[in-house]
């Protein structure tokens, strides 16, 4: 090694450790930014969770802090919780800020799809899917699909589980629930990832992977990622590996969807899925071309093009499958060590349904569900706690200066703590890290409606999610018939911490031993 060389090292060397001395001994502020090492000094020293160091950086700084990251890696962005910030970015001033420059290559496995899409692409897909999912029927579809698969998957699993004493993942089932549930109303596949032996889904474990990645690219230099994804090492060549049997998975669904419509082979439910309207999207723009001069042909080429169905179906796949899940087992975990709360959900499904202890879940219908207003409390305090995105992203198209004061200029990236503001006692109060329905709840006992630039799980704005009444229908009707059905009590020793991923997942999953109530 050459004298140059060892001069540099033992300097870096020292410089980390009078950071960590200082750092250590309280004599420095986390938001000073180092020589080197920017603000991410005190990151590589925390030993928290990174969403739990956000929210612990932005309890320091009035919920917005301006933060860059080692010297040469480009990473410079402005952190926020602040509900007036928010509310600006994402409402009154959204026409001044995207998604950014690498946002597609950041999320690579959205493609050209809905949850990447900017302008009228964008505009056109989120009208798209606002339509199949209004469609008639569709509801309908859902409902009896959700009914079906707690009947014949979901419930027998877990009735197995309390007779043989053995503890179950409840994020895993949680999982292949959403997984099964958003196959059917979107390919009109059944997985049977829900049978007893519950078997290993390759193109489920793949998106995780490319999640992990994706998570992984927000805290590298944009050069170093793609080197890594070019060299196939670490989590890029995982990632690289996953998006292959992710494709192949999804195109020969388009494939097999194609061939039955063709030969008329689709049951009826069938006609209602979102693969084969998207199809019959495809051919009307085929149709449209073929007549008269068409000013939008840029459009109508995207749509009739295979990859056009293929980010189609993978943006409503991992939206469906993972935001569910995540919540699904954040609440079951809030339950089961909330035993007042259980109590009371229980009592409120014995009032509406007409229940005694001892009876048989009655599987309302979706209608049904909407009275159930501390259920609906639950549900949205278990994602205002654990939002299953914790974090999103924009970028300034021009120079501004937000609410808060901070001057952001063109193309300075902007993160929202989805999961600071949800724990804000400006916001919620001084008991906001208490798991509490009843502030969801008014004082005649009908539903309390929170703005999105405080209760921002579903987004805000224009980009506010369009699956959101399909998400809480689905999570009332599962909710609620595991909640009559069955007792979870977490297996001794299991620790219950957050992973490092784009999704709010538990990093060990979520075991627990299973109690019968019926």
């Amino acid at each position: 090694m050459s004298t140059l060389a060892i001069q540099s090292a033992t300097f870096l060397s020292l410089s980390l450790s009078l950071i960590w001395i200082l750092f250590r001994s309280k004599i420095t502020s986390p938001l000073t930014k180092w020589p080197l090492v920017g603000n991410f000094a005190s990151l590589i020293f925390s030993t928290l969770e990174i969403n739990d160091y956000a929210a612990y950086l932005l309890g320091l700084s009035d919920h917005t802090a301006d933060l860059k990251g080692p010297l040469f890696t480009g990473i410079e962005f402005v952190l926020t919780s602040d509900p007036e910030n928010i509310h600006y970015i994402c409402g009154s001033n959204a026409s001044n800020y995207y998604r950014g420059e690498h946002y597609k290559d950041v999320f690579e496995i959205w493609g050209d799809g809905i949850l990447v899409a900017e302008s009228q692409w964008w505009k056109f897909q989120r009208r798209l899917n606002h339509s199949l999912v209004r469609q008639s029927g569709f509801m309908s579809l859902v409902e009896n699909a959700t009914n079906r698969m707690l009947k014949d998957g979901l419930l027998p699993i877990l009735d197995r589980a309390a007779e043989l004493g053995f503890w179950v993942d409840m994020q895993d089932l949680s999982r292949r629930f959403t997984l099964e549930l958003t196959c059917k109303f979107l390919l009109g596949i059944d997985l049977d990832s829900l049978s007893v032996d519950l078997p290993e889904v390759p193109f489920s474990k793949a998106i995780e992977d490319m999640e992990e990645a994706i998570f992984y690219r927000h805290l590298k230099p944009l050069r170093l990622w793609k080197l890594q994804r070019w060299l196939g090492i670490g989590v890029e060549g995982k990632s690289t590996k996953a998006k292959a049997i992710l494709d192949e998975f999804v195109y020969r669904q388009i494939s097999l969807k194609r061939d039955k419509i063709a030969c008329k082979e689709g049951k009826e439910d069938e006609d209602l899925d979102m693969l084969s309207r998207f199809m019959a999207v495809r051919e009307e723009a085929l149709s449209h071309d073929q007549q008269a001069h068409n000013p939008n042909k840029n459009t109508s080429a995207k749509v009739m093009s295979d990859r056009f169905l293929r980010d189609s179906v993978v943006n409503m796949l991992t939206a469906g499958r993972d935001t569910t899940s995540v919540a699904f087992a954040w609440f079951f975990w809030l339950v089961s060590t909330h035993p007042s709360i259980e109590a009371k959900l229980r009592q409120e499904l014995k009032e509406a349904f007409h229940l005694k202890e001892g009876d048989k879940w009655p599987y309302p219908t979706y209608q049904a569900m909407s009275k159930l207003v501390f259920l609906h409390g639950a549900l949205c305090e278990a994602l205002r706690l654990y939002p299953p995105v914790p974090f999103n992203r924009r970028t300034a198209i021009g120079p501004d200066t937000l609410p808060s004061g901070h001057r952001v200029d063109k193309g300075k990236e902007i993160i929202i703590s989805t999961y600071t503001l949800g724990r804000m006692e400006s916001v919620w109060g001084s008991d906001c890290l208490e798991f509490k329905p009843e502030r969801w709840i008014s004082d005649k006992g009908g539903i309390v409606h929170v703005t999105s630039n405080k209760f921002n799980a579903f987004s805000a704005g224009a980009n506010q999610c369009l699956g959101k009444e399909l998400a809480m229908l689905e999570m009332k009707m599962v909710a609620a018939a595991v909640v009559w059905n069955y007792h979870f009590e977490v297996v001794e020793g299991h620790s219950v911490d957050a992973d490092s991923s784009i999704m709010y997942y538990m990093k060990h999953g979520l075991k627990v031993h299973v109690a019968k109530k019926v």
